[in-house]
């Protein structure tokens, strides 16, 4: 497995455990209190924080472990798709902006739009890379 799909697979774990607890600490809060009352910014800090962290330590032990070879190719397919999906859901909070919507609903758009499409990208970098390994070895 080549180290920028090893990396594809840290960031969709990471994004997934990260905004998975953003999304029940989020749903908690509006639980108890209703969505007029509920504040998400100190939980949307600090899952921006443990993914940055997460990632960067991730990132560093696989590189302590094993080291990118010299001259991995890279692709833009997996990008492509994950922008798509970042647009449809920037379109949606410009949508939900436009309708008078709570800001609530607008940055938590913003912030699935975010992660649906780098959770994306990745998962199409992981299809790129087996897909070119199943080629190579034929």
């Amino acid at each position: 497995m080549s180290f920028r799909e090893k990396s594809a697979w840290a960031v969709m774990g990471v994004l997934a455990v990260i905004f998975g607890g953003y999304a029940v600490a989020v749903a908690q809060r509006v639980a108890s209190v209703g969505i007029a009352a509920t504040t998400v910014t100190d939980v949307a800090v600090w899952a921006v924080i443990g993914t940055v962290v997460l990632l960067a330590a991730v990132h560093i032990t696989m590189a302590a472990i094993a080291p990118p070879t010299r001259g991995e190719r890279t692709s833009t397919d997996g990008r492509r798709a994950g922008y798509a999906i970042l647009a449809a859901g920037a379109v949606i909070a410009f949508v939900l902006t436009l309708t008078d919507a709570a800001p609530f609903w607008v940055a938590n758009a913003l912030i699935t739009a975010l992660v649906a499409g780098e959770i994306t990208s990745a998962a199409a970098w992981i299809s790129h890379e087996r897909r070119n390994a199943r080629t190579q070895r034929a």
